[in-house]
């Protein structure tokens, strides 16, 4: 059980997990503590490209909320921006301050299940709103074998 989240790292990102570090930027890990065969055969971030480092705000605003309201429901479509492709390995969600979390969800991936394919969405009831959570998702930049996971505060409001 312990080699999953290596396994989903590797699908993912090609090199090691993102670490957050202490100033909040979000930086490539290019050591893995304890050596592992596994880690070991992983690329560090240097072979894999150029790797930018992004704030936590920065990597907050590479995703956008798109909702769209009926007369019951409201339907939120997650978009990445500047090109970088939305994580399927770590599916987007909503996080409330309950722990009750609201899955995004696409109607396909890509044959690595590494990507979503088509639009990322996820519908709630109109009676849910407003809704203040928080917004988790992974995404890749254009260019980069490394995957981000981005977390910031949303609010969907009741009406538009």
């Amino acid at each position: 059980m312990l080699l999953v989240p290596m396994v989903l790292a590797a699908g993912c990102t090609g090199t090691q997990a993102d670490t957050v570090a202490a100033d909040d930027s979000v930086v490539a890990n290019s050591d893995v503590p304890g050596g592992s065969a596994l880690a070991g055969a992983l690329p560090r971030a240097g072979a894999t490209g150029t790797v930018r480092e992004l704030s936590r705000e920065a990597a907050g605003a590479m995703l956008a909320l798109r909702p769209t309201f009926t007369t019951d429901s409201v339907r939120v479509e997650l978009q990445s921006v500047d090109g970088a492709k939305l994580n399927a390995l770590i599916p987007p969600v909503i996080e409330l301050a309950d722990g009750v979390r609201h899955a995004f969800a696409a109607p396909g991936v890509s044959p690595d299940s590494s990507e979503f394919l088509g639009p990322v969405t996820l519908t709630l009831p109109r009676g849910a709103l407003p809704l203040t959570g928080t917004l988790k998702a992974g995404f890749c930049l254009a260019g980069e074998k490394l995957c981000r996971l981005a977390t910031r505060t949303i609010t969907i409001p009741a009406a538009p």
